[in-house]
């Protein structure tokens, strides 16, 4: 419950009563007329609709709906306009000012009070020289020489709460930078489950162990999850790739948050996490992942290139593979060719150096050599095959022979 505080206003001779006194706690007089010993004040109520929130004359109570008490104003007995504390400075010397009293205040409250004349028009200077508004004065608050409130934005724990029927919140209408970064920061302290302070759950140093530690916070559940998948496609806490949120999760920081103190930069490690992602023999693997998403890569086909590549190096393996083969058969080939060819060469050719003498000698008994033998084994087989001829000639003749006789 707060006191709103507002000048007010009367018109013509607009009063609720005639009275010889206006002498009770929620009246005042407007003026005193008639003639000399029979003269009567014009009396009003601080709740009448006789008091108008315009200047002009205009509108009706400015307290309506609420309770009301003068703060003061009106006239006394002599005619002349009463002084009241802060007149000039806080009510624009109105002829009577008024406290809005026991005032309820909610979002709900001041998204009405956005569009209603009353609340806009009605209200009163701080002591700053400000004009508000009684809507103003429940947002922002005011301090005037009579009296003091703290309005609904004050409370860190209505920064998020939507306060106009334009969508405003008491985070947005804050103009000044460093002011709404503070205030932020106080707010999440207090409120780490509100979606708009994913951005402050995740910033600073130790963000990664804050976030496992309280994985169902608003962004560290992202941050969790983008951990899992570069783990799956290889890339780990080793590498020193993860860098700062936006390379877990890119864009964690934008759209409507509340802004960090320091403000997390671009992912500086992109590059670096892309190359790897390329790497990877499976680079579909990471088509479905958040955190490779900003590489900008055309998974299937990167992945053509990579099987067509894995496919010729495979080819080029199996060439060189059957060609070393080939080359080995024809090496033992060659080789087999030439032993033959050279254990041929060596029967036909009789040896003419001394080391090919040499080679033909053995210690058979006797101390004949191997040619020696060769040749006399050569002799021997022919004389047995002349006489072995011989003997046939004469068999054949002799049967001749008999057959004349």
């Amino acid at each position: 419950m707060v006191d709103l505080f507002t000048a007010a206003y009367i018109k013509g001779e607009d009063r609720d009563r005639d009275a010889s006194n206006c002498d009770d706690d929620h009246t005042l007089s407007r003026a005193r007329k008639g003639r000399s010993g029979s003269r009567r004040h014009w009396c009003v109520r601080d709740n009448s609709d006789n008091l108008k929130y315009r200047e002009d004359g205009g509108g009706h109570n400015p307290c309506r709906g609420f309770d009301v008490r003068f703060i003061g104003g009106g006239m006394d007995g002599n005619g002349n306009w009463r002084d009241y504390p802060g007149k000039s400075n806080n009510y624009k010397n109105a002829p009577f000012a008024l406290k809005c009293q026991g005032v309820y205040l909610s979002d709900s409250a001041l998204r009405s009070w956005s569009g209603n004349d009353q609340m806009l028009t009605a209200g009163a200077k701080d002591n700053n020289g400000r004009w508000k508004s009684l809507y103003d004065q429940t947002v922002y608050g005011i301090q005037t020489a009579s009296g003091r409130t703290n309005g609904y934005c004050a409370d860190i724990n209505n920064l998020n709460k939507v306060i106009h029927n334009n969508g405003s919140t008491c985070f947005s209408i804050i103009q000044d930078e460093a002011k709404k970064k503070s205030e932020g920061l106080r707010y999440c302290q207090n409120n780490p489950r509100d979606p708009k302070c994913k951005c402050i759950n995740v910033s600073g140093s130790g963000f990664i162990a804050r976030c496992k530690s309280n994985s169902s916070l608003p962004g560290c559940g992202e941050i969790i999850k983008g951990l899992a998948d570069f783990q799956k496609i290889g890339v780990d806490t080793a590498t020193g790739l993860y860098g700062n949120p936006d390379c877990i999760v890119p864009g964690i920081c934008s759209g409507d948050v509340f802004p960090p103190l320091s403000p997390v930069p671009p992912c500086g490690n992109k590059i670096a996490i892309c190359n790897q992602i390329l790497k990877m023999d499976n680079i579909t693997a990471a088509a479905g992942i958040n955190s490779a998403q900003h590489c900008n890569i055309n998974f299937a086909a990167e992945q053509k290139k990579k099987d067509d590549a894995a496919k010729a190096a495979q080819a080029a393996e199996q060439k060189r593979k059957d060609d070393a083969a080939k080359a080995a058969q024809a090496a033992e080939q060659k080789r087999k060719d030439d032993a033959a060819k050279a254990a041929q060469d060596a029967i036909a050719k009789p040896p003419t150096t001394p080391s090919q003498v040499a080679a033909t000698k053995s210690n058979l008994p006797g101390g004949i050599s191997r040619v020696q033998a060769a040749v006399g084994g050569g002799i021997f087989s022919f004389i047995i095959l002349c006489i072995f001829a011989i003997i046939l000639i004469v068999v054949a003749t002799s049967g001749s022979k008999r057959r004349r006789r």
